[in-house]
């Protein structure tokens, strides 16, 4: 009985970082948001050629064109499903290119970088992670968004991953976006793990 409840808080514990979208085997109802510009204008598709984990699973991926002169300068993928965050502190995504773009995002000349946002109340009110340039080709770049602060947790209206160029640079290749997790705020862990360890101690007790 103990070693059955231990088995069960090393996978609780492991399930409380896993992915909320892994994409393994399909897009997930992930779509774009067409608000953003249009270097992207369909719906990503499901591609089993690249994963971040490397456990076998997939991606979602769009080819994707921004222009200089700004009429594709900003693409989004959300999940537009009401959900409730409340009792999470971070989201984090994984993001990759294939063709090498220019850098510096935010500065002079500017480049491709990518971040994550949220959409709460019923105002779809926005909130962004910072800017993560998009520097090497073929490599998982990790994004952000801290959800310390942020009002309405309990109405997110939707997760998005947002790319973009400034405005000012040239760029066409293939985006992938992986393994959007939720990370628990700490309270709700070690909530979690002093009710799990008050099960471990009865079940001692109970075998004495």
């Amino acid at each position: 009985m103990l070693k059955k409840l231990l088995l069960l808080v090393a996978g609780l514990l492991i399930a409380t970082s896993a992915s909320a979208f892994s994409f393994d085997s399909s897009t997930e109802s992930w779509m774009y948001d067409s608000g953003w510009g249009t270097g992207i204008t369909a719906d990503p598709t499901w591609s089993s050629s690249i994963d971040h984990t490397g456990n076998g699973g997939g991606a979602i991926t769009s080819a994707v064109a921004l222009q200089a002169d700004g009429s594709g300068g900003a693409l989004n993928y959300i999940y537009a499903t009401p959900q409730n965050l409340s009792d999470y502190s971070l989201v984090k995504a994984y993001v990759q290119v294939d063709t090498n773009p220019i850098h510096n995002v935010g500065g002079s000349g500017y480049g491709v970088g990518a971040r994550l946002h949220i959409k709460t109340g019923s105002g779809w009110t926005t909130y962004m992670g910072d800017w993560i340039n998009l520097e090497t080709a073929d490599t998982w770049h990790e994004l952000t968004l801290s959800l310390a602060g942020v009002p309405n947790l309990s109405d997110v209206r939707a997760i998005g991953v947002h790319i973009g160029d400034g405005g000012a640079s040239t760029w066409s290749g293939n985006l992938f976006v992986d393994d959007v997790n939720l990370v628990p705020e700490p309270s709700s862990l070690i909530m979690l793990g002093a009710g799990l360890l008050g099960l471990i101690g009865f079940a001692a007790r109970k075998r004495k």
